[in-house]
C-alpha cells in the first residue's frame, strides 16, 4: 500500500515529489525556487545593491560551522540568501547574510538588529518564522524558516492562479498581516515576491525588512530615516510616496488591494485601471473589495486587515459569476470577426508574422504568413487554432503607437512553429486604430477562463 505513495509523479529535473493539489499542482517546488534565484527580492529597500561577487560558500561555511550551507537560493538588494541544514535541531533553513556595503555602514547595522529584534517576536503560521540573528565576522544574518514552494509572482506569470485561489489565500495573507499589525509592526513592501506559497498551499508573508517599529521615540525615527521613501513603487500607497513619515498599517492594505487586483487579472491596476470583472471571469463583488482596498485615502480604506479578510471571505462563501454585467459592457466577440495582428518574436530566423486572428467554435484562429525584412517568406497561409479552455492568463496593453495581447498557456502542445515571447507567451500585436476593438478580444478572452 505505501508503495502507491511513492510512486507520484517526480520532477524530471531534479526527481524530486512534485506538489499534489492546490496551486502548486504538479510543478516542483525545490525548482521554482532556484528559478527564482535571479530574481529581485531585497530584505531592506535601498539604493545600496549587492557588488556582484558572491560569497563563496567555502567561506560561508567556515564562518557558520553550525550549519551544513547547501546552496545559494536568493538574492536581494541588501544580501544574499543561502538554504543550510542544522544539524543539532535536525531542520532546514534559510540563512540571509548582509551585503557587505550595507554592513560597512553603523545606521544600517543598528537598523539590521533593531528590525531583526521585531521580526523574532512575530510567530504566526502566515509569516516566515526568524529563529535567530546576530553578526560574525562582520557579516550580519538573519536565520529564517525555510519555505519550498514558490512566490506568487511565478504563480502569477506561470498562470497558475485562479480567482477561487485568490479567494483562498487573500484573507491567509490577511491573517498574516492582521497578526503583525497588532505587535506594531508594518510590512512596507507587500507585493507578489514577498508572499510565498509553500507546497501545502499555504502563504506566508516574507521580508518584514521595512517594518516600521510604531512607538518608538524621535531617535528611533532619526535611525529609520522615517523621510526616506522605502518600499516597491507600483504597490506603494500615496502616503508612502509623498507622507512616508505618516505610514501606519493601512498602507500595507493597499499594498494587498494592488496584489489582489494582480492575482485576479495577471496586470498591474495602473492609471485609469479597468475593474477586475472587466478583465476577468470575476465576481464583480470583488471590484469593490480592491477599491476600497486602495483608497487613496487611508481613512476610506478598510481600517484593518480582518475587514478585508471578512469581505473575501463572505464572496467565497456566496459564490456567484459576474455574467450580467460583463455582456452588458458589450464584451462578446462577434462570429466571423478579424482583426490585423503582427508578431515580431524570432523564430529560425524569421523576422515577423502578419495575419488575422478571430475566435470560432471555441478557439483562437490566427492565419498568418512569414516574413523577413518586410518581404514574403512564403505564399502559404499557416494556421494556429487555440482552445480556449488551454488559455490560462489574457492580458491587454496600450502603447504610444500600438498594442497588444499577450497569451499565457497552460500547454505548448498547439502552438509548434509559432514563436513564443518571454517566459513563453505569445504576443500579437494591433495598429493604434484597431485599439478599442483588440481590447474587446482580450475581454472576451478573458471571459472564457475559469474561474
Amino acid at each position: 500500500m505505501n508503495d502507491r505513495h511513492d510512486e507520484r509523479a517526480s520532477c524530471p529535473r531534479c526527481g524530486a515529489p512534485l506538489a499534489e493539489g492546490g496551486v502548486l499542482s504538479g510543478l516542483c517546488p525545490a525548482c521554482l525556487l532556484r528559478q527564482g534565484v535571479g530574481d529581485p527580492a531585497p530584505f531592506l529597500h535601498d539604493a545600496a545593491r549587492p557588488s556582484g561577487a558572491e560569497v563563496e560558500l567555502s567561506a560561508i561555511q567556515r564562518d557558520f560551522p553550525q550549519f551544513e550551507i547547501l546552496e545559494l537560493v536568493g538574492r536581494g538588494g541588501m544580501g544574499l540568501v543561502y538554504k543550510a541544514r542544522q544539524p543539532r535541531l535536525d531542520r532546514t533553513v534559510a540563512l540571509k547574510i548582509l551585503a557587505p556595503e550595507v554592513m560597512s555602514q553603523p545606521a544600517f547595522a543598528e537598523r539590521f538588529l533593531r528590525e531583526a529584534r521585531a521580526l523574532a517576536r512575530l510567530n504566526h503560521p502566515n509569516v516566515v518564522a526568524v529563529h535567530d540573528f546576530g553578526e560574525v565576522n562582520g557579516r550580519y544574518f538573519l536565520v529564517m524558516e525555510y519555505v519550498e514552494g514558490a512566490h506568487l509572482r511565478q504563480l502569477i506569470e506561470l498562470g497558475r492562479l485562479r480567482a477561487a485561489d485568490a479567494l483562498r489565500l487573500v484573507p491567509e495573507i490577511c491573517a498574516g498581516l492582521q497578526y503583525a499589525h497588532e505587535q506594531g509592526i508594518v510590512h512596507r513592501d507587500i507585493k507578489p515576491e514577498n508572499i510565498l506559497v509553500d507546497a501545502n498551499g499555504r502563504p506566508k508573508i516574507a521580508d518584514f525588512g521595512l517594518v516600521k517599529v510604531l512607538g518608538q521615540d524621535e531617535d528611533d525615527w532619526r535611525l529609520t530615516r522615517a523621510s526616506q521613501v522605502m518600499g516597491t513603487p507600483q504597490y506603494m500607497a500615496p502616503e508612502q510616496m509623498h507622507r512616508p513619515r505618516d505610514v501606519d498599517h493601512r498602507a500595507d492594505i493597499y499594498s494587498l488591494g494592488v496584489v489582489l487586483y494582480e492575482m485576479l487579472t495577471a496586470e498591474l491596476p495602473v492609471g485609469r485601471f479597468a475593474l477586475p470583472s472587466e478583465r476577468a471571469r470575476v465576481d464583480a463583488r470583488l471590484d469593490d473589495v480592491v477599491l476600497k482596498a486602495m483608497q487613496r485615502e487611508p481613512a476610506q480604506r478598510y481600517q484593518a486587515a480582518s475587514e478585508m479578510s471578512t469581505s473575501v471571505e463572505d464572496i467565497a462563501k456566496n459564490p456567484r459569476h459576474n455574467r450580467e454585467r460583463n455582456v452588458a459592457r458589450d464584451v462578446v466577440w462577434p462570429k466571423g470577426k478579424r482583426l490585423n495582428f503582427l508578431n515580431k518574436d524570432k523564430l529560425d530566423g524569421i523576422y515577423e508574422l502578419r495575419g488575422i486572428i478571430g475566435v470560432e467554435n471555441e478557439e483562437l484562429v490566427a492565419e498568418y504568413r512569414s516574413q523577413l525584412l518586410g518581404i514574403a517568406r512564403s505564399s502559404k497561409v499557416e494556421t494556429l487554432r487555440l482552445p480556449l479552455k488551454d488559455l490560462a492568463v489574457v492580458s491587454f496593453k496600450r502603447g504610444f503607437l500600438s498594442c497588444e495581447i499577450r497569451i499565457t498557456l497552460r500547454s505548448l502542445a498547439h502552438v509548434e512553429g509559432f514563436p513564443s515571447g518571454p517566459k513563453g507567451c505569445l504576443r500579437f500585436l494591433f495598429a493604434k486604430a484597431d485599439a478599442a476593438e483588440a481590447e474587446r478580444l482580450a475581454r472576451h478572452l478573458s471571459l472564457s477562463l475559469e474561474s
